[in-house]
Parts: structure tokens; C-alpha cells; sequence
């Protein structure tokens, strides 16, 4: 890919994608809830419908909040905690909101509005996926930030970005983290003497997370202040708890209800409640309360009297509300002046950090699933960057095609993954069986990962269906791609010895396959996903089903060799594959693959297990 030269340039066609994105999923997502589309939606996973509410009250910020159940089975790919939905009634009420988190029976919400609307305890209410455009227009905005040059940090990195200024390290000696590896411990002392831009190259299982965190370590024995982010909630709550252990003085921004109980001292709700000032909080919380409940007790139908006795109350609990908030942003700005490292994704990082604050170090974990103008959303907040992450795993998820063409549809990481810019290379992966990685080493890693576990007998084994009458079909309900064969060969190989005492997540590229295995009775104890849902995860035993079985050898997204490298990296001890080779084995990588396995021995028919 050709260097960036013109950083206006790259500022329209960043704002072209923004454009194109808002404006898909608008398409996507912005379709009315009436009578007549609610099967449409349902059928498309865009709702779920209807939703018994278990319990409401108020949360953190003053927010009306609602804890809920699922009433029928349903499909719920689209939903994850952050997700932005509506809330709609039956008689095509909407209310926007924010899904907080989500599981196999219900979940809790956050409505974005100053109190419950009379209709949301009613039967046949539901909830729809809802335009995100808010952080579109936060990805704007810090675009023209950056074009009309009103922040130093970011004229900063766009001169590296253009490659008019080079990146400059000064090493120094670690104090704390002796015990890692020797690539480790030279990542961290390159942050440590950083001036400029620097990519941390994390292969899985390298210890990307426990890297950075010895590293914000080592820059507080410096006295420098970081700011640490990623596109993920579970990314940045993971690295929250990797500082918190090591005795780092943080602070966790974001929305987040289900939060480890070692976390919450350290987010926003945390630092509130054991503030001084959260007596008074307390205290003014329960005046709005009761001036709520005082407000309730007028109905949708009453007299003009009581219409604007309503209306008086409702403005005294927004008066309390501003002065709630006015508390809230004093502690959570001494708080922040006084930490060692701010986490949050970008958004949350853009929103609950002061105007004008800036950190000496910005480090970016994910950043090769960070989009570039939600990146430098990070970027404003600091005057040198580490961006942590593999190129080789997934991108960032865009939903327009046309987005995933473009220049500008590339992560932050790989517009960074210039020769210029300083790399770093962690080379010793930990979480896998040597087998199991061998062939992401020579494929992606051109054999430069050791592997400190050593290699052993059967930790990876293919099934070849192949001939076996596992075909893939359509699934009605999602349209996605479906192999009921793979899912009884599944449920077979479980039965065998080799299965026994140890535990399996099944993983596949397509969402109905993961559905249909979900709806098998005997795998109820089986952890089950997609693959990008995986990433970042693993396992001791991993089962991957790649469903594509057909004539014509078509692969649809197989064809994104990043998603196959995720795949074929979760398991720990054991890895077990069922793939038609017949399908796959055209592909010049596929190919390469299978003959990798066949060399290993771990090749076999899926007849074996059919007839064993």
C-alpha cells in the first residue's frame, strides 16, 4: 500500500467512509416498527420482540435503566452490550437507548432519556437495532479537528502518519518487568524511551496484554501519564484488570453495568460512590426520586391543573439532575488529573476526558479492528502512540461493501505499518500446542514465532467430509450458510475418547451454523460462537466447522485468510477441524493448508468417525 502524502486528502476519502458507513447502516438499521414489519425485522435479527421488564430504576449519571427477560427464543447475533436500539410500544412508541449487556435469558438496558415513558411496562414492547449515528458524528468531528489543525497531538501523528517526521527511541532499563520474555522486555523499554509511533506486533498468544500493562508500569516509575484504549469493552476491561493487579492507580471510563467487582472501585460508578461527595449525591438523588414519583402519579389523562403541576415537577428533577452531574464531573476530574492510566474504549475516552487533557503515551490495543477516525479519537489525548495489535487477525467490521474496498476502510494498524515507524515483534507465543501453530507460524509469521509449548501427538486433527453427504444448505430464518452434517459429526467425534476430559468450544466463519449448534440439547455445556466473536479468546479443546460443502468449490468469506488465522488459533490443547476438502482445497491457501496437515498426520475422513 502506498505511503500517505497528503493528509487532506486522507481526510476526505476518512470522511467519505464515514459518509458510507452512516448511510448503510441507516439502510440497514433505520426501517420503521409497525404491524406489518414486525416479521420482516424478526426475521432479519433486527429485533426482539416482545420483552418482559423484570425491574427499572435509576443508575449512574441519573439514566433510567431496565433489567428484562426474553419471552421466546430468538435470535440475537446483532445485539451485544453497547449496541445503540429503540425501544418501541405497541402503538409505535420509540425511546432511544443503549443495550448494556446481554446473555441467553435477558439483559438491562439504558434509556437515553430523563425518565420512563408510561408505556414500557406494557405487553408487546420490544426492542430494534438503531443507527449509531452519534459516533459517526464524533468520527466527523475529530476529522475536521484534525484538517483545520486545532489540536498539537494530532498535527503531531499526522506528520508520521505522512511519513514527514520518523519515529526516535531512547532505551532505558526496566525496573519491574524482569521475568518476561527478552522480545517483551524490549517492547517495553522501546515505549519506555518512545518519541513518535510504534506498532507492537502480537501473533496470538504472545502476551500482548501483559506487555502493555508492565509497560504503563514501567512509565509510571517515570512519572508519565497514559491514556490506554481499545475498540472493545472486553479488550479494555481485560487490560483494566491486568493494571489493577500490578498496583497501577486507574480509572476505567465507559458504560459498563456488568463489571468485575475488582474493576468497580475504579470506574466512574466506583469512584463516585466512595468519593466525599457522594453523600450529597445521595442525597440529592432521592429529592429527585421523590419529585419522580410525585410526577407518576399524574396518568396520560388528566386536567390542565395537573398537566402543569407534572411539568414543574419533572423540571425540578432536571435541576437536580445538572447539579448531580455538576458533582460527578468535579470527582471524576480529580480523579482523572490524579490517576496513573486512563482506559475506556475511543468513544468513552472522546466523551469523559476534559477538553485539552493530554497524556504523554497513547496505547491502542485492538488496533488492527480500530477503524482509522475512531482511532484518532484516542490519538488527541497524547503525544507519542503504541498501537498493539496483528494484521494478520481480523479487520475492523464495516457494513457497506463498497467501505471494505477503500483505502480508508484499512485498520489504524495497518495504515501505521509503515517500515519507517518503529515495529516490535513479540516472538514466543504461550497459549498453544507447537502442532496447533505451526502452520499460522510459517504462513503468517514466516517462522519467527517460538513456542513455549512444546509440540504433542494428536493436538490437531482434520475430518474430511468430503463425499460424506455433509452439504451446506441455506438457513430460512438468517440466510446464512448452514452443514447439518458437520453439526451429527460434531456430536459423534464428542462421544469418542479423544473428547473426553476436556473442554470444547465449537467455533464457525457463519452465524447460522452457530445457531443450529446452539439448538442441540447436548451441546447446552459447550461454549459456541462465531469466529470473530472468538477472537481474542481460547480454549483447551476447539472444534472448528467450517461449513462450505458444494459443487461448485465457491467459499464466500473463507476467502479472508485473516479469518482462518483467528480460527485456527483459540485451542490450547487440541484442535479438531471438519472441512470439505473437495470445496476448500482449490484455494491456493487452503491447499497449502491441507497439505501442512497431511505432512503432521493429522489428516482423516470424516468416514472414520461415521463408521467407527
Amino acid at each position: 500500500m502506498p505511503a500517505i502524502q497528503d493528509i487532506q486528502l486522507y481526510i476526505e476519502q476518512q470522511r467519505e467512509l464515514i459518509r458510507i458507513e452512516k448511510d448503510a447502516q441507516n439502510q440497514r438499521y433505520g426501517s420503521t416498527v409497525n404491524a406489518q414489519s414486525l416479521k420482516e425485522l424478526r426475521q432479519l435479527g433486527l429485533i426482539i420482540h416482545p420483552l418482559k421488564i423484570t425491574h427499572r430504576y435509576f443508575g449512574l449519571g441519573d439514566f433510567p435503566l431496565l433489567d428484562f427477560q426474553f419471552v421466546y427464543g430468538t435470535d440475537r447475533s446483532l445485539f451485544k452490550g453497547g449496541t445503540s436500539i429503540e425501544m418501541f410500544g405497541v402503538d409505535g412508541q420509540l425511546v432511544p437507548a443503549q443495550l448494556m449487556d446481554i446473555d441467553d435469558k435477558g439483559g438491562s438496558i439504558k434509556l437515553l432519556s430523563e425518565d420512563f415513558p408510561d408505556w414500557i411496562e406494557e405487553k408487546g414492547i420490544g426492542m430494534k437495532i438503531a443507527p449509531d449515528n452519534r459516533t459517526f458524528g464524533v468520527m466527523d468531528k475529530i476529522m475536521i479537528q484534525l484538517q483545520q489543525g486545532e489540536n498539537e497531538n494530532l498535527k503531531l501523528f499526522a506528520n508520521y502518519l505522512t511519513g514527514k517526521y520518523t519515529t526516535s527511541v531512547e532505551k532505558f532499563e526496566i525496573s519491574h518487568a524482569t521475568n518476561l520474555n527478552e522480545s517483551q522486555q524490549n517492547a517495553i523499554q522501546s515505549i519506555m524511551g518512545l518519541s513518535g509511533v510504534m506498532i507492537l506486533h502480537g501473533p496470538p498468544g504472545t502476551g500482548k496484554t501483559t506487555t502493555i500493562a508492565h509497560a504503563v508500569q514501567e512509565l509510571k516509575v517515570q512519572g508519565k501519564k497514559v491514556v490506554a484504549g481499545a475498540p472493545s469493552n472486553a479488550a479494555v476491561d481485560h487490560l483494566t484488570r491486568q493494571l489493577i493487579s500490578l498496583g497501577i492507580n486507574v480509572v476505567r471510563l465507559g458504560n459498563n453495568t456488568k463489571i468485575q467487582e475488582d474493576i468497580l472501585p475504579f470506574t466512574p460508578e466506583g469512584i463516585i460512590e466512595n468519593a466525599p461527595e457522594s453523600k450529597q449525591i445521595k442525597k440529592l438523588k432521592k429529592q429527585a426520586e421523590e419529585y419522580r414519583k410525585l410526577a407518576s402519579q399524574y396518568k396520560r389523562n388528566f386536567g390542565k391543573e395537573e398537566r402543569e403541576q407534572r411539568s414543574l415537577l419533572y423540571k425540578e428533577v432536571k435541576s437536580i439532575r445538572k447539579e448531580i452531574n455538576a458533582l460527578r464531573k468535579f470527582v471524576l476530574n480529580k480523579t482523572i488529573e490524579n490517576a496513573d492510566v486512563i482506559c475506556g474504549t475511543p468513544i468513552a475516552l472522546y466523551d469523559d476526558l476534559p477538553e485539552g487533557y493530554s497524556a504523554d503515551m497513547a496505547i491502542l490495543d485492538e488496533s488492527g479492528q480500530c477503524i482509522q477516525p475512531l482511532a484518532w479519537c484516542v490519538m488527541k489525548f497524547a503525544k507519542n502512540i503504541v498501537f498493539v495489535g496483528d494484521p494478520f487477525q481480523l479487520p475492523p467490521t464495516l457494513i457497506a461493501d463498497q467501505a471494505m474496498k477503500l483505502p480508508a476502510g484499512r485498520s489504524i494498524l495497518e495504515a501505521f505499518f509503515d517500515k519507517e515507524q518503529l515495529t516490535v515483534l513479540l516472538d514466543t507465543q504461550y497459549r498453544m500446542d507447537e502442532q496447533i501453530c505451526s502452520f499460522s507460524n510459517s504462513y503468517f509469521y514466516e517462522n519467527k514465532l517460538k513456542s513455549a509449548t512444546p509440540s504433542t501427538e494428536n493436538s490437531l486433527l482434520f475430518y474430511d467430509t468430503a463425499g460424506s453427504g455433509a452439504e451446506e444448505s441455506n438457513d430460512e430464518n438468517s440466510g446464512s450458510r448452514i452443514n447439518k452434517g458437520e453439526v451429527d459429526l460434531i456430536l459423534q467425534f464428542l462421544q469418542t475418547d479423544y473428547a473426553k476430559n476436556i473442554h470444547w468450544s465449537i467455533i464457525s466463519p457463519y452465524q447460522g451454523q452457530v445457531s443450529l449448534l446452539k439448538e442441540q440439547a447436548e451441546l447446552k455445556s459447550n461454549r459456541i460462537s462465531t469466529v470473530d466473536s472468538f477472537q481474542g479468546q481460547e480454549d483447551e479443546g476447539i472444534i472448528l466447522s467450517l461449513v462450505r460443502s458444494n459443487h461448485e468449490q465457491k467459499i464466500g468469506f473463507l476467502n479472508d485468510y485473516r479469518r482462518m488465522n483467528v480460527a485456527i488459533t483459540r485451542a490450547k490443547k487440541r484442535l479438531v477441524i471438519f472441512a470439505d476438502s473437495a470445496t476448500i482445497g482449490n484455494d491456493p491457501f487452503y491447499k497449502q493448508w491441507i497439505e501442512h496437515i497431511e505432512k503432521l498426520n493429522a489428516y482423516h475422513s470424516a468416514f472414520e468417525l461415521m463408521y467407527s
